[in-house]
């Protein structure tokens, strides 16, 4: 089931980068304003951690819709 206020973080994700399917900890960290290091440990969490796919170069990557999704779900805690 689609998560309230997903269409419109979706959206807003798309918005700032355009036709793009995955982004950087560094884009995710403009997409919530906060620094990397919160990213990073977001995406370490124990509990509800943020969707991410670590590449063979060691470059993690995020995917928009689960970005999206996860976001529409925590925005008690971030600003977006």
């Amino acid at each position: 089931m689609e998560r309230s206020g997903y269409r419109e973080t979706l959206a807003f994700i798309s918005e700032m980068f355009p036709g793009r399917l995955t982004l950087k900890v560094k884009e995710v960290a403009q997409v919530m304003s906060v620094c990397e290091n919160t990213v990073r440990q977001a995406i370490s969490r124990n509990d509800d951690p943020l969707p991410s796919q670590k590449l063979v170069s060691g470059t993690i990557i995020v995917p928009v819709p689960q970005l999206a999704r996860w976001l529409s779900g925590e925005r008690r805690y971030y600003g977006r």
